[in-house]
């Protein structure tokens, strides 16, 4: 059979995930949880507008044009609030947090325009990892503008003219006739870098060429950030290595962990800290984000875990590096699965591994939310278990969790409360599932304890 590739990439561009992939993202406790933007209802007209698109930039060479922009003007821009921002529209958190303070920068009047269509580069952001930049296209003829292309634009990155692996999507702001608005966003491996270069051959379908090289320095940014060098060593015997945490860059945006690793003894094998899984909690136990981030190496030998922005100062964390193991899917004889609705009689006591376990203590429904409190009853590790919440007349329709928190219960218990936003179709009672993988928690694991001191 045949196959069109523009076909292809027409169906690819409307392919809907299923409504089970947020749990299935959360149950594979040793993936990075990536940063999803919801659509923004107030301003879209036209379908969903985010889509996100993984590559790697090609090399290239920018010839420059009115797009680019000197040292010296780079050094004259502003972190001063931008009158009509297109970034106070923004889904991300992440944004949202930029604006409110002071971490974007002014870049207007950044403008090429090529085949009819004008592109201009209002305000941008870029922490060490994350890049979002604010757009206008502006198009001739309105016939130009062809919404079935999805994607606004694939342009070819590079930081400070270096390629580099990138994950990128979009949020369409507003479209007014001819005039489209929107916000680009994209996650780098954490470096630090002073310009981007964007190379676009097409936007919306409609082939030509719009080159940019951009300043993204933010001195607010470099102000409100900390490098801390704790120089901690753990041993891992299991490893058969040291481990040495050299630095926390703490910065707006995310969290960078950097680690070295030696061998205890040279004459035997020592297990590689490359794709081992690291997750982060404060002095008291309690998991920070709930999510496991990949180790992986730097150009000088060391390693690197990344992370969210920590959402508070904290005197000391306790880092847990896992190995990882293999993703299992749905009827594996290994996972057992539990189901607890709210009608039922409650406490339940859920077993975990040997002797530790999960009590749902109560499950509380309102029209719009589910409150879950449960309590764990084992390593502080179990924080990793997830729970999936259903509608109990749709049981294959995941509700998506809407936050998590620790109860104080001024002890030093582990008690927690989830939360479940219903959607517009939720008719029955709320149905939780919990998919019981021992092997998760039995897995090779350091555990090394980060004083975080200037």
């Amino acid at each position: 059979m045949n196959v069109d590739k523009e076909d292809v990439k027409k169906a690819m561009d409307h392919i809907d995930a299923p409504d089970s992939l947020y749990e299935f993202a959360k149950s594979v406790p040793y993936i990075e949880d990536q940063h999803t933007l919801p659509i923004n209802k107030k301003k879209r007209k036209a379908g969903k507008a985010v889509q996100l698109i993984i590559g790697t930039a090609a090399a290239l060479t920018l010839a420059i044009g009115s797009g680019y922009v000197s040292p010296t003007m780079a050094q004259m821009l502003k972190e001063v609030p931008i009158v009509g921002s297109l970034f106070t529209e923004s889904d991300s958190e992440i944004v949202q947090n930029a604006v409110e303070k002071g971490f974007v920068s002014d870049i207007s009047g950044t403008t090429q325009s090529n085949s009819g269509i004008t592109v201009d580069f209002s305000e941008v952001y870029y922490d060490g990892k994350n890049l979002s930049i604010g757009y206008t296209l502006t198009f001739e003829q309105l016939d130009l503008l062809e919404k079935e292309v999805r994607v606004p634009f694939r342009p070819m990155i590079t930081l400070d003219g270096k390629q580099q692996n990138h994950s990128s999507s979009f949020e369409e702001v507003e479209q007014n006739g001819n005039v489209v608005k929107g916000i680009m966003h994209a996650r780098f491996q954490p470096q630090e870098a002073k310009t981007v270069q964007l190379m676009i051959h097409e936007v919306y379908g409609q082939k030509g060429e719009w080159a940019f090289d951009l300043p993204i320095e933010n001195e607010n940014i470099h102000q409100a950030s900390y490098v801390y060098k704790p120089k901690t060593i753990q041993e891992w015997k299991e490893g058969n290595s040291t481990i040495t945490i050299e630095e926390m860059h703490v910065k707006p945006g995310h969290t960078q962990v950097v680690l070295s690793q030696e061998p205890l003894d040279p004459n035997k094998k020592m297990t590689s800290l490359n794709q081992k899984g690291m997750t982060l909690y404060d002095e008291n136990g309690t998991s920070i984000f709930n999510m496991y981030s990949p180790v992986e190496p730097l150009d000088n030998g060391k390693y690197s875990a990344s992370f969210p922005e920590l959402p508070s100062t904290y005197e000391s964390l306790i880092l847990d590096v896992v190995t990882t193991g293999t993703l299992k899917l749905e009827g594996d004889p290994t996972v057992k699965e539990y189901h607890v609705q709210s009608d039922d009689t409650l406490p339940k006591r859920i077993p975990i591994i040997n002797d530790q376990s999960m009590i749902i203590e109560a499950i509380n429904e309102t029209a719009d939310m589910i409150t879950v409190r449960y309590e764990l009853k084992g390593d502080i590790n179990l924080q990793s278990q997830y729970i999936a919440a259903y509608d109990s007349h749709n049981p294959k329709h995941a509700i998506q969790e809407a936050s998590i928190s620790r109860v104080d219960t001024n002890d030093e218990k582990l008690v927690f409360e989830r939360t479940y936003k219903k959607d517009e179709t939720f008719t029955g009672k709320a149905l939780l599932t919990i998919s019981v993988d021992e092997e998760i928690f039995t897995r090779k694991s350091v555990r090394i304890d980060v004083p975080l001191k200037d």
